[in-house]
């Protein structure tokens, strides 16, 4: 089960680009089928996981897209294949914010796994990092919702399967590596 797990997720990162080459190569007809394969595949897999972090997360994320492109075959627009990106920095959004609301903020929980003797000043600072998420996703959400607007499925395809993914990598090194110096003035020694 793992290998389909690594290849669902593999699958669904490359989303914009499989929807993209698979609609003009084979059009909708064959591309609504195989999504649904993948997104039942990441169901699947996600059941499998059930006691590990972000199960809701991608339980979610899956049956979003298996609603989006089972309407998107039923209503023979693939304009609404689109709409996954949008969907899933929605998610994103909700699930850290609502960290917020219900704390340790989701950036605590994971800083914890590497350092459970987290200081009291770093749970200020995680929180913080975790409202900076909360910002990235919503601007995520708007720019990807414009990208569908735009109706240009190249510039869709480039910035939701390249160029957000560079930013959240950027942002992500980025906080880790403030957090390591931040963090690193209060640990003992």
């Amino acid at each position: 089960m793992f290998v389909f797990k690594i290849l669902s997720v593999a699958l669904l990162a490359c989303y914009p680009f499989l929807v993209y080459f698979t609609l003009d190569k084979w059009g909708l007809a064959a591309t609504a089928p195989l999504l649904l394969v993948v997104f039942a595949l990441r169901l699947a897999t996600t059941f499998t996981a059930r006691q590990r972090n972000f199960f809701f997360l991608g339980l979610a994320a899956a049956a979003a897209g298996v609603l989006l492109t089972a309407l998107s075959w039923l209503l023979k627009r693939f304009e609404i294949l689109l709409y996954y990106p949008v969907a899933t920095n929605l998610l994103f959004l909700f699930a850290f914010a609502a960290t917020l609301a219900r704390p340790p903020s989701i950036i605590e929980r994971l800083a914890r796994l590497t350092r459970p003797d987290f200081p009291p000043e770093g749970v200020s600072y995680t929180t913080k990092v975790t409202k900076i998420w909360c910002a990235f996703f919503l601007f995520n959400t708007a720019f990807s919702l414009g990208t569908v607007f735009s109706g240009d499925v190249r510039f869709w395809t480039i910035y939701n399967g390249a160029v957000s993914y560079l930013l959240m990598a950027l942002l992500f090194v980025g906080e880790y590596l403030v957090r390591r110096k931040i963090l690193s003035k209060d640990a003992p020694g």
